[in-house]
């Protein structure tokens, strides 16, 4: 119990402070081990408590194996879901149904899309990517 509250404290901590919604399966560990002073097989073991509980959620980030909490799995997915169906325009997004607009949303241009700086760069989750 006690390495499952310290993984799902870490990939927390990971998105409160560096917005980072999950991690790569290597680092997890690594972080885990060291933080907690534990071995690998024990928190691999948890992990996989963690995926059957449904509490983290496994996915591949560029060929490489990351876990997210669950909720933020959920949360990205919804997000990238919505900005594909905005760029298509296939529906209209208000912020409340008595301001709905009557006109279609426009694509951004190209060079209003910001990039984050090459320091800060983290590989996109493959939803953000096919948005992007």
């Amino acid at each position: 119990m006690r390495i499952r509250s310290g993984i799902i404290h870490i990939l927390r901590s990971a998105a409160y402070t560096s917005g980072h919604v999950y991690m790569p399966k290597d680092v997890l560990i690594e972080h885990t081990v060291y933080t907690l002073k534990v071995t690998d097989d024990e928190v691999i073991a948890a992990v996989s408590e963690l995926l059957s509980s449904k509490e983290l959620f496994q996915d591949k980030v560029d060929g490489i194996d990351a876990y997210y909490l669950y909720s933020y799995y959920e949360s990205e997915y919804y997000i990238a879901r919505r900005l594909i169906a905005m760029s298509q325009n296939t529906q209209k997004f208000t912020m409340t149904e008595e301001k709905a607009e009557k006109k279609p949303l426009t694509r951004l241009k190209q060079k209003q899309i910001y990039t984050l700086p090459p320091s800060s760069a983290m590989p996109l989750s493959p939803h953000f990517r096919q948005v992007v």
